[in-house]
């Protein structure tokens, strides 16, 4: 008989650029949801991504779906940032320079 509540913690940490991610590894909160919401299971994600573990998913997934409103609120904040961030890379750099750079790589 469980005589006390027992405590979970949430398997995730902020990093110091604002990003939240999963476990003691590199990978992002984002990047779980993405695979979660497009279907794929818990299994499938820790088995894709080794750095964390089944444990870690399942919580991570658990917490996304306790705080929803306020997860989709961080995920729709990223976004922005990202498309900000993108917008600045192309004023900056002049056009057909990513194109460039992708047939320098592939030595098209």
């Amino acid at each position: 008989m469980v005589t006390q509540t027992p405590i979970v913690q949430i398997p995730l940490h902020l990093d110091l650029d604002g990003v939240i991610r999963v476990g003691k590894s590199r990978l992002t909160l984002d990047l779980v949801l993405d695979e979660f919401k497009n279907g794929a299971s818990p299994e499938a994600i820790a088995w894709a991504y080794p750095a964390v573990t089944l444990v870690e998913v399942y919580a991570a997934v658990t917490y996304y779906l306790q705080n929803q409103s306020e997860v989709e609120e961080y995920l729709r904040q990223g976004e922005e940032i990202a498309e900000s961030n993108r917008r600045q890379w192309d004023h900056a750099n002049p056009v057909g320079l990513r194109e460039k750079l992708v047939a320098r790589l592939t030595g098209a």
